[in-house]
């Protein structure tokens, strides 16, 4: 199964290397393309809007017909897409590839996540830690690579290349990846057997439905965080752009070391101490930010990126834990799905409303605030495995 966790680890990078070596080419875009601000905003939206909604249906159908067809086949998907907005000439050329992008993005959450889930029912936290912390790497190579190749060859021929990587991983998936046999998840040591049996309607339990709403709760914090601290350092604490860039890079680097970290202890000391101490250290170090100076304010960043991440691997191993391996791709699909509805959708305009009307510094608490409401879902969660 090591076979298993290679390709998806690598399948999840080049998911993310994917998602943000777009955002870097959208200015380039709007100058070559002629193309509006909110013109743009559909083609982040048409993302989006694809992505989410075939998430879970696809996880449905991988949970019947299995996983690893749906990644490799969209993955190719993904590819293509990448490859036609190199090639795009116009706006609805270009409106009809991030599409394919968006469709071919929606597979890997409920079937790669799931997939490795299957494949480690012991030693999961670990597995699962490895896998997700591929995720931030991608992210940080992305938009390096446009830029490296981008000054060479141009965007266009970069984006090309990129594309190389995802079709041969969706080749070598469809190849070399092997479909477990379905078994009910390990709960990791130091699970707490005295939560008895909690009510369930259908696959649904108590401490599943709290395990999903504080995986929720993550998506608030992380993206809304992101989206704006950016801002702040530029505008509040007159940090340059290639400092912002810089640390924000640092960010997601301490972020992909948080979550192999978080997998690993999740194995030993339980899921839950390792989510309970990841939303509480960020929510003392984020608010420190604010009085914070000089070198201070990045190292803060840092290491709130770090703790916060924690619990990625965790979360997803405590989902897997109580869920039924018959709906495993499919309470993955609704997890993701519910974090990109909250976090990606709703999450920026509501810590956007807040900048605006009482200041950039209120997303500090803002964050502080989801990170407690995460703390307090996960201290109900009376059990860690599946009964």
């Amino acid at each position: 199964m090591r076979t298993n966790l290679a390709l998806c680890s690598l399948a999840h990078g080049a998911w993310h290397m994917y998602e943000m070596s777009l955002p870097p080419i959208y200015p380039i875009l709007i100058r070559e393309l002629s193309l509006s601000y909110t013109q743009v905003g559909i083609l982040v939206s048409t993302f989006a809007a694809l992505r989410i909604s075939l998430e879970l249906p696809i996880g449905h159908l991988s949970d019947k017909r299995g996983c690893k067809p749906f990644v490799s086949l969209f993955m190719l998907i993904y590819s293509a897409g990448i490859v036609g907005v190199s090639l795009a000439r116009d706006y609805w050329q270009l409106l009809l590839s991030i599409a394919a992008a968006g469709i071919g993005a929606s597979a890997y959450h409920p079937g790669g996540t799931a997939l490795t889930a299957k494949s480690f029912p012991r030693g999961r936290g670990r597995a699962m830690g490895l896998s997700i912390a591929s995720g931030p790497a991608g992210s940080m190579i992305g938009p390096l690579l446009i830029g490296v190749f981008g000054a060479l060859i141009g965007w266009r021929g970069a984006l090309g290349i990129l594309a190389i990587p995802g079709a041969l991983i969706a080749i070598l998936f469809w190849r070399l990846a092997v479909e477990p046999e379905a078994a009910p998840g390990a709960g990791p040591r130091g699970g707490d057997p005295r939560g008895g049996r909690a009510s369930a309607i259908g696959h649904f339990s108590i401490p599943l439905v709290l395990a999903l709403g504080a995986s929720a709760m993550r998506g608030v914090y992380w993206n809304g965080f992101n989206s704006f601290f950016p801002t702040y350092l530029m505008h509040y604490r007159a940090f340059d752009q290639s400092s912002v860039a810089y640390i924000f890079a640092a960010i997601m680097g301490a972020s992909a070391i948080g979550i192999a970290i978080g997998g690993f202890a999740s194995d030993r000391m339980g899921r839950k101490r390792v989510i309970l101490i990841s939303a509480a250290v960020p929510a003392i170090l984020i608010p420190a930010i604010l009085p914070a100076q000089g070198p201070m304010v990045p190292a803060l960043a840092i290491a709130a990126g770090l703790s916060s991440s924690l619990e990625g691997a965790a979360l997803s191993a405590l989902i897997a834990d109580l869920s039924a391996p018959e709906v495993l791709a499919k309470m993955f699909a609704l997890n993701f799905s519910i974090q990109a509805a909250l976090g990606a959708l709703a999450t920026p305009l509501i810590f956007g409303w807040l900048a605006d009307s009482f200041g950039l510094w209120s997303i500090f608490p803002a964050t502080a605030a989801s990170c407690a409401i995460m703390f307090a879902l996960t201290l109900m969660i009376r059990r860690e495995r599946r009964e």
